[in-house]
């Protein structure tokens, strides 16, 4: 997650559990579910539809600040196209099998990438403690 959006990634992260859930359990009866994964697109979402804190604590400058003031920053140039992403979810929901993942614009594919191969290493290199907890 960003350190900007706790609470946003909070929200997501559980809705792609859920969706994970329901993939599972509908799977059978032929039902599909995609987590639906957008970067940043050119909406309004970072801009005058947004409300921050005038509350600023210090000690977070380097991290919530910088990752706002970026977010901020970015309002009204994001590169994700709103149309392009409605066009592709139209395309997705007429698949006859849809991925359970679909990850719209390219910050998205770089982020999710970046984040999947630090994972794998952590988990890696630290496998020498969670593995031998079997009984």
């Amino acid at each position: 997650g960003l350190a900007h959006a706790g609470i946003y990634n909070g929200s997501k992260f559980a809705l792609e559990g859920l969706g994970e859930s329901l993939a599972a359990q509908l799977k059978p009866l032929g039902i599909h579910v995609t987590n639906v994964e957008p970067g940043p697109f050119r909406t309004k979402w970072a801009g005058d539809s947004a409300t921050y804190t005038d509350t600023k604590i210090a000690d977070y400058k380097g991290t919530v600040g910088e990752g706002l003031k970026a977010s901020l920053g970015r309002d009204g140039n994001q590169k994700g196209d709103p149309a392009k992403a409605a066009q592709a979810m139209y395309d997705l929901v007429r698949l006859p099998n849809p991925p359970q993942h679909l990850l719209l614009g390219g910050f998205a594919y770089q982020l999710v990438r970046e984040k999947l191969q630090n994972m794998l290493k952590e988990i890696d290199d630290f496998a020498y403690l969670g593995e031998p907890t079997d009984f």
